[in-house]
């Protein structure tokens, strides 16, 4: 396994414009989407994405299995068991998403006519709306498990190149079916369709750089078995972590309206997207903790840590900005009902979002030494406490509450896992000293106080505050490059900088 800088950053950035692309579709077409379908058919649109989006739970962790045990193949030269190992976990996915569609179409009367408060009058478009959304689950699975084949192969380049169109169209689509007068029903169809694309593009890819899985058709049983063994925890966690990170809108839609759904999607969403700087690093330095944890803890230490102050310097200063600027954001982006309703649920869910963030470095760290187990115990012990915690909190304060309780959960969750990598791990100091990261924790807190001054002065105008806010964000930036970074993360940063002479080293 190839853990060099130079490599990790590439892959790093390429896999960051894979997913800002569509984020920003998905910014500019939500607003158009919400007012063609109205805010409760937006608000079914909402849950048929996240019900997609919580696919991981019928995965049974085949697809981080399939990703490890690929990578060692090739590792060792055995590229005739690369083809064994991708069609047995093909097999295992479509047999399961077959499974989890069924459940899904089965259970579609029950969720659209009792568990959430549909109107009567699109009650049988919803139906038929999660209906349809029942063919997508073995598409989903099979395009999650073709891309970690890819990323074993550190084939970064060849997923951005399918996966910014193939997003991009999940946000687009629903935005043409609204300016073709389409119902719910159809906009799914369109969107289902664009996933079997997408899963046929990853197909034909890892057909062409791996020929061997045209000539070696064969599922073998006893790998079948081994796949589940090691995402047998993983398993668990994929359950657990859809519930924790969602329960929240369905409790919601449960609670109070689906109506009330439209007002805490979008703001949620936009934090949420702020996950892709952990999401990202994670999915890159899964294989080097993986590698690492087995030839050299020392540098094992230091990874992590480094990974840890990259989430710190470039998520921290971005959550901190939209907390300053979360009523002016919510104004121009939805308009200011949006804006008054829904303004300080988006500030608190940003803080909670950071200490998300923070938490999936020492969780992957956690999956990378072979330790699923505790970070499923983990969130077991405080699902059912966060619940209890949302259920009251949203009585009692509406949508707000929901808000509050998901940045206590992250808050609680951050540090049970921090603690829990150190305890395994036993870090030396001087790994968390020579990572930066404490001089990375100093540089924030001097940002969040820089950030409260501004906000604390009023009257002054947004032109006078947006100048304010990016001196700070130059002063934070050139604090960081000087103090921080150290000699290699400037240069593998500055090699990716300089496209060609990228290109020119592959």
């Amino acid at each position: 396994m190839n853990i060099k800088g130079d490599l990790l950053v590439k892959n790093t950035g390429l896999t960051f414009i894979a997913r800002l692309v569509p984020m920003l579709v998905a910014l500019v077409t939500i607003p158009y989407v919400i007012h063609g379908l109205g805010t409760e058919r937006f608000g079914v649109l909402s849950l048929a994405w996240l019900i997609v989006g919580s696919a991981s739970i019928f995965d049974f962790g085949i697809g981080r299995a399939t990703t490890k045990f690929v990578a060692e193949a090739l590792g060792k030269n055995q590229t005739d068991r690369v083809s064994t190992i991708v069609w047995t976990s093909i097999a295992s996915q479509v047999t399961l998403g077959i499974v989890a569609g069924i459940f899904l179409y089965i259970f579609t009367p029950l969720l659209t006519s009792r568990i959430l408060k549909i109107s009567p009058s699109i009650e049988k478009e919803s139906a038929l709306t999660f209906a349809l959304l029942s063919l997508a689950i073995p598409v989903v699975l099979c395009t999650k498990n073709l891309s970690g084949v890819l990323e074993a192969m550190q084939r970064f380049d060849l997923i951005t190149c399918i996966q910014i169109p193939s997003s991009s169209f999940t946000a687009l689509l629903p935005a043409i079916g609204v300016f073709f007068g389409l119902k719910l029903p159809a906009i799914m169809l369109l969107i289902v369709g664009g996933w079997m694309a997408s899963v046929g593009a990853y197909l034909y890819v890892c057909l062409k750089v791996l020929p061997s899985l045209r000539t070696n058709i064969s599922a073998d049983r006893k790998l079948m078995r081994s796949l589940l063994s090691f995402g047998g925890w993983v398993t668990v966690c994929n359950i657990l972590v859809p519930i924790l990170v969602s329960s929240d809108r369905f409790l919601i839609g449960a609670l109070l309206s689906v109506r009330e759904l439209a007002y805490y999607i979008p703001p949620y969403e936009m934090a949420f997207r702020l996950l892709i700087i952990p999401g990202v690093l994670g999915t890159i330095v899964f294989p080097a903790f993986s590698t690492l944890a087995a030839i050299n803890e020392s540098r094992l230490g230091k990874l992590y840590f480094r990974t840890l102050l990259y989430v710190l310097v470039l998520m921290g200063p971005m959550v901190v900005t939209m907390i300053l600027f979360a009523g002016t954001i919510l104004e121009h982006w939805l308009g200011k009902g949006f804006a008054a309703e829904s303004t300080t649920l988006f500030q608190i869910l940003l803080l909670g979002m950071l200490f998300n963030g923070l938490a999936q470095i020492p969780a992957t760290l956690l999956d990378g030494i072979g330790r699923p187990d505790v970070r499923a115990k983990i969130f077991l012990c405080y699902l059912l406490p966060y619940v209890v915690l949302a259920y009251i909190l949203i009585m009692k304060m509406g949508i707000l509450g929901a808000a509050v309780a998901w940045t206590i959960r992250a808050g609680i969750e951050c540090g049970l896992f921090f603690v829990a990598s150190w305890k395994l791990k036993r870090f030396k100091l001087a790994s968390v000293t020579q990572s930066g990261f404490f001089k990375g924790v100093v540089a924030l807190g001097c940002l969040v106080v820089t950030a409260t001054a501004i906000r604390g002065i009023s009257n002054v105008g947004l032109l006078v505050e947006s100048s304010a806010g990016l001196i700070m964000l130059g002063l934070f930036a050139t604090g960081i490059w000087r103090f921080v970074l150290d000699e290699t993360d400037k240069r593998s940063l500055l090699k990716f900088a300089v496209l060609p002479s990228l290109s020119s080293r592959q």
